[in-house]
């Protein structure tokens, strides 16, 4: 698939509120164009989620790292990360 594919995937899946469907397709993105600042962009809203909508504390605090690696500095990754840790124990 090509990025505007993608796009038209994660956009439905945003209106659908197909959480699953949108994570698979921002991880494509991701896989397809891994640099630059659109990634960093797929890649936040993967984590947030897949913390907010999901619940799956797992993958979004590997995601928020990811997003960490990408944007050092970055507050929501730094809080989240935080957050999540203190959930999990």
């Amino acid at each position: 698939m090509d990025k505007g594919e993608l796009l038209a995937i994660a956009a439905a899946a945003r209106a659908n509120r197909d959480y699953t469907q949108l994570v698979t397709a921002l991880e494509m993105l991701i896989q397809a164009e891994p640099t630059g600042i659109e990634p960093a962009a797929w890649l936040r809203e993967k984590a947030r989620v897949e913390e907010n909508d999901l619940a799956d504390l797992e993958r979004a605090f590997d995601s928020w790292t990811a997003v960490s690696k990408l944007a050092p500095g970055d507050a929501e990754a730094f809080e989240a990360l935080a957050r999540i840790a203190e959930m999990r124990g």
